[in-house]
């Protein structure tokens, strides 16, 4: 019976994982979020799998997109690249049921954060993390194969879900698409392109070889551009200039171009 993995990601992490629950997986294929959204109205298989990050205790805006075009699935599991799960699963069983899909399985894998606030996990940090990411993903695939039932449950209490952060979350998350008013770029951009060609949804465009964004509602909030630069040129209002970027060190921006709904 054949696999399915959808995935969307930025930094690479999703991605990453997704490979790897391919490689252990037979019959299965890994397919990109952004473009299957961009060219088809229904999705239907016999095993459905999606990888992603969770932003806020919710899932990218486009992810949320392409569960609705889910027809017909005779088992469903998601895993999601990190490990703050918070009001995460109601919020995802609540999405699937909703459009009348069973979800079976929840996962989440503790991967290295590619947030602008705290740049780069130490090297040494990040391959514990990847270590142990690669055995949760042998008990996920094992569970896959055998089409069992399992959800990770939330780590949080009742305070930080529904008073703080879960309000403040909730906020953020519902201005997710306009946080591309927080980027710019500096004197350092060499006029490369690759931010542009690496945007899942082609939201910033090269003018006088420098990068301008949209500013239409459309950010994913990947922060592909602002972690994959060659030059750190690229500024987050929230971020220190000498904050370092993370990027899934398993991938290369190539494969992150090629999930891109451009290409």
């Amino acid at each position: 019976m054949k696999t399915d993995i959808y995935y969307f990601t930025g930094s690479g992490n999703s991605l990453d994982i997704a490979q790897k629950i391919n490689e252990q997986i037979k019959d299965s294929n890994i397919l990109s979020i952004p473009k299957i959204t961009s060219t088809t109205n229904e999705i239907t298989g016999d095993i459905i799998g999606i990888v992603c990050p969770i932003y806020y205790h919710n899932m990218p805006h486009m992810v949320r997109q392409f569960i609705k075009k889910i027809k017909k699935a005779n088992y469903v599991f998601m895993v999601y690249s990190d490990a703050e799960l918070g009001l995460g699963d109601r919020k995802t069983k609540t999405l699937f049921a909703s459009h009348n899909i069973k979800l079976n399985a929840l996962y989440t894998i503790s991967m290295p954060d590619n947030s602008t606030r705290y740049g780069e996990i130490p090297v040494d940090k990040q391959n514990e993390m990847f270590s142990n990411a690669d055995r949760k993903i042998k008990t996920i695939t094992k569970l896959v194969k055998s089409r069992g039932t399992h959800f990770d449950s939330r780590n949080i209490g009742f305070f930080q879900a529904h008073v703080y952060p879960g309000m403040v979350f909730k906020f953020i998350y519902n201005s997710l698409k306009k946080m591309d008013n927080d980027f710019s770029v500096d004197e350092t951009c060499n006029g490369c392109g690759l931010c542009e060609n690496l945007c899942p949804v082609n939201n910033l465009t090269m003018k006088n070889k420098k990068p301008e964004w949209h500013k239409n509602n459309k950010c994913e909030v990947c922060l592909a551009c602002f972690d994959w630069c060659p030059q750190s040129s690229i500024k987050n209002v929230h971020t220190k200039d000498d904050v370092k970027r993370y990027h899934n060190p398993h991938v290369s921006n190539i494969d992150i171009i090629k999930s891109s709904s451009k290409i």
